[in-house]
């Protein structure tokens, strides 16, 4: 008689990102189509994958193998995310030693190579990734979790009720908290949210398209202590730490992965100026040892002006600032792209592409007639009126790096010493401020060529205006159009953040 195939408890796709979009279900495989570049072979019926392109079927969690024809067949045996208190159980996995490659391939116990490309023979863990020979495994040491167990949330912290799982608090772990937005850095957002649901638990990594920052934090702060990994540019790591602000909760810091386009916070912190396609795993062991910085947070505050008798309007926050603040020129060229941007987004998926618009952009503003931004304000700063040169744009700093990469305020001459500006870093209450003399300047600051004027630092920065119409202004890369009245600058808090090793 035929077999029988067991009520499927399966997802099929056909590719990895798509695996992601399914609802979690405990013990569901989340299979997608996968071409296979060494021989393998398929955990069900154990026959060799035969074919070009994509052969078969791979669990992006446990790595299970299974032909098309096989699927039906296979049971709801993934790896477990919970399991009751008590020592971490292996979930082992036969054969295909190489789909999984970031355990190595050296036998846990007698340290001898596993595997095969010639028959289904040897185990690896699912959950530490350790290989085991088939004759060693009944002397298996227990389940370590593996290369990420500090960051890692153990399935034993876990509990599942009616299918939602609630954490076990633990003062002796610090697991990480995952943020992606799927919507950064063209398709690697996805791709990212995928290899994370591989190399941890899927339920400490959360897509920001499905509710933003708060179901994680809710979830992950019942744990006395917790990192949090934000993947996207600087909009998203913004995003993240004004809910973290909001919530009241208080990681050990925030490490970055960069995918967008500027990612000056990222650069600032040692986690590079983009994400191109390196190892998740290095990624991870980097977070591991990772150190602890604050980061100043500044919030701009907008007030309205009745020009006809000068009355000043109550203030309320509009933005929060992390890298920089911008109005003039600059926020103009970034405004243009951004409503470009939103008109065709097909369009703008490259990241060298952008830069190459964004920089068509700029040269064509050398040959624009550009009004005095003295003529639209006045500035004050900690209280005392500022003496602002000739300019075009005005610049307030936060980080050593700025339009992707940049550090405007540079190391200060003997002379500016001695005028009391100091070197720039993003924890010490300060912002550096800065102007743009020409639409030629800005060019040249941009291709790194000159730095601009240094103005001063404080701790209080106030843009009057003192004529009607609005100006373009940007925060974090993030362009708008700002209406007259009074702008506010002023000093929030502290974040933790995480520094790279």
């Amino acid at each position: 008689m035929a077999a029988t195939p067991p009520t499927p408890v399966i997802f099929k796709a056909e590719s990895k990102f798509e695996t992601v979009e399914h609802p979690f279900v405990e013990g569901c495989h989340l299979f997608y189509k996968h071409h296979f570049k060494k021989f393998s072979f398929c955990n069900y019926c154990r026959d060799f994958l035969y074919g070009l392109g994509k052969q078969a079927f791979i669990c992006l969690r446990c790595r299970y193998v299974s032909h098309e024809k096989c699927l039906n067949f296979v049971s709801c045996s993934c790896v477990a995310t919970t399991q009751p208190p008590g020592p971490i159980q292996h979930h082992w996995v036969e054969g295909n030693l190489h789909v999984n490659k970031e355990g190595g391939y050296d036998c846990v116990v007698c340290h001898k190579t596993c595997g095969s490309l010639s028959s289904l023979v040897d185990f690896r863990c699912a959950t530490c990734l350790q290989p085991c020979h088939s004759a060693c495994l009944d002397r298996a040491p227990e389940c370590d979790l593996g290369p990420f167990k500090s960051l890692l949330l153990a399935p034993n912290q876990l509990t599942l009720n009616h299918g939602e799982a609630t954490l076990i608090p633990s003062p002796t772990t610090s697991p990480l908290l995952v943020f992606v937005n799927k919507k950064s850095g063209g398709q690697q957002g996805a791709g990212v949210l995928a290899v994370f649901y591989r190399l941890l638990n899927p339920r400490q990594v959360f897509d920001l398209g499905k509710g933003g920052p708060d179901p994680g934090l809710d979830f992950m702060s019942a744990n006395p202590r917790f990192r949090v990994l934000a993947c996207g540019g600087d909009g998203t790591i913004g995003w993240v730490l004004e809910s973290i602000r909001k919530r009241g909760v208080n990681p050990e810091g925030v490490a970055i992965l960069p995918l967008g386009t500027g990612n000056d916070l990222a650069r600032s912190l040692g986690w590079g100026g983009g994400y191109t396609g390196e190892e998740l795993s290095d990624i991870l062991l980097r977070v591991a040892k990772s150190t602890t910085v604050l980061l100043d947070r500044w919030t701009l505050e907008y007030a309205p002006i009745n020009f006809a008798t000068g009355e000043v309007g109550a203030f309320s926050t509009t933005h929060v600032i992390n890298n920089y603040f911008s109005i003039g020129l600059d926020a103009a060229i970034a405004y243009e792209f951004h409503t470009k941007r939103e008109a065709n987004p097909d369009a703008f998926k490259s990241r060298v592409g952008n830069k190459f618009v964004y920089v068509k952009l700029g040269a064509s503003a050398l040959f624009e007639s550009i009004e005095d931004l003295n003529t639209f304000f006045t500035v004050e700063v900690d209280g005392h009126a500022a003496t602002v040169p000739l300019n075009v744009g005005l610049i307030m700093l936060n980080l050593p790096s700025c339009y992707g990469g940049k550090n405007l305020w540079g190391t200060p001459t003997a002379a500016e010493v001695a005028r009391g500006l100091a070197p720039i870093t993003y924890d010490d209450h300060l912002f550096e401020l800065l102007t743009l003399k020409s639409a030629f300047e800005l060019g040249q600051v941009s291709a790194g060529i000159i730095l601009p004027p240094k103005l001063m630092q404080g701790r209080e920065l106030k843009i009057t205006f003192i004529k009607e119409g609005p100006l373009p202004c940007q925060v974090d890369g993030e362009p708008f159009v700002q209406q007259p009245g009074v702008l506010r600058i002023r000093h929030l808090h502290q974040a933790n953040m995480l520094h790279s090793p």
